[in-house]
């Protein structure tokens, strides 16, 4: 997902791990709770989401139904 597809409440699964292969690992169905903002040198893209403490990559973060 990009960040401009991002609002506070938009429902998503986040997978905790995604290997070299594309298979996405550990499904987590939440809610996006804050902005998207950057952190580190390289500039990852992190939201807050319901349920997972500190911020997540946005990388990380599938569209789900509501």
């Amino acid at each position: 997902m990009t960040a401009s597809e991002l609002k506070i409440g938009t429902p998503v699964t986040y997978y905790s791990v995604i290997l070299d292969s594309g298979k996405k690992l550990n499904p987590f169905d939440t809610i996006v709770a804050s902005k998207v903002w950057t952190i580190g040198v390289g500039g990852e893209e992190v939201v807050k989401v319901i349920g997972k403490t500190g911020g997540v990559a946005i990388s990380h973060l599938f569209p789900r139904k509501s």
